[in-house]
Order: structure tokens, then sequence, then C-alpha cells
């Protein structure tokens, strides 16, 4: 009993003592070494393939909203781990819904790949809807943070809406 109750307190000093970053960048691709995605690894990168993903980290970097939180890799800059907490005043409020992206070599022009991690949830699928993705991308190639966003409002996470 105690031991739970300490790793109970340890977590919300960590949550409330302002030491989780909204985005941050992982040094070690180890620490994604159980991403969806961790053995799929493109197969060169490109100086603009590289500018456009810095480009995507500065905006997340600086836009995220309290409810979403991103790791980056430094070793492996095409995998991105996003948490989204449930919206307010919905049925997954509160909750935790997490998710492996990769941006393929072609990023910008090919959507990136998103996998949804559902540890807990027996009758939630997986995957997010492919056609999803593309139409939200190749429409006006909008960038990841907006993908989050409309996942975040529109709830795409929740019960046989994810399939890829």
């Amino acid at each position: 009993m105690e031991k739970t109750k300490d790793a109970e307190e340890t977590i919300e000093i960590r949550i409330h003592g302002g030491k989780f970053k909204q985005f941050d960048i992982m040094e070690e691709a180890a620490s994604f070494s159980d991403h969806h995605y961790y053995n799929c690894r493109p197969k060169k990168y490109s100086d603009q393939w590289r500018n456009t993903i810095s480009q995507e980290w500065d905006i997340l970097k600086n836009r995220l909203p309290d409810s979403i939180f991103v790791r980056a890799s430094r070793e492996r800059p095409d995998l991105l781990r996003a948490v989204i907490i449930g919206p307010q005043g919905s049925p997954y409020h509160d909750g935790l819904f997490f998710f492996d992206i990769q941006f393929p070599s072609k990023y910008p022009d090919v959507p990136p790949k998103i996998h949804y991690c559902c540890y807990d949830v027996v009758s939630m699928n997986r995957y997010i809807q492919s056609d999803f993705v593309k139409e939200l991308f190749l429409k006006g190639k909008d960038t990841l943070i907006i993908l989050l966003l409309t996942i975040h409002e529109s709830q795409v996470y929740t019960a046989n809406t994810l399939l890829y």
C-alpha cells in the first residue's frame, strides 16, 4: 500500500512541479525502442526533409495546447510520440491517449503514419483512419499540430474510428 501511495505522490509532484515539458527532444533513440515504427527506418533523410521536420518541431514547441504532449528523437527525427489528454466534458475527460507518429522520407508530400497505442481498452481500434490523415494533409499539406488538434477536438481516437 505504501509503494502505491509513494508512486502516486511522485507523479503528482512531477506534473504539478512543472518538470514535464509540452514538447521535448530525447537524445537517444533507445527511448523510442517500443515505438510502433521503430524498426521502419527510412532509407535516407534529405536536407529539405530535415528542414521540414525542424520547422514542425519549432511549431510544436511553441504552439502545443496544455492537453497535448509530444516527444521527439534527435537520433531518429522521423519518430514522434504524442499524448493527448481527453477533452473536458467528454466521456474521455482526463484520459491519456498515446500516438506513435512517423514522418515518411517524402514528408510533407506524403502524410505521416500514425498508430494509436491502445493499452487498456480492448474495444478500441489501434490505427487512425488513413483517409482521415490523407484528407487533412493532402488538401492543404497542414502541419502536424493541426492533425493533433483535430484528433483532440473530434475525438477520432474513440471506439471504431481508428482504422488504418
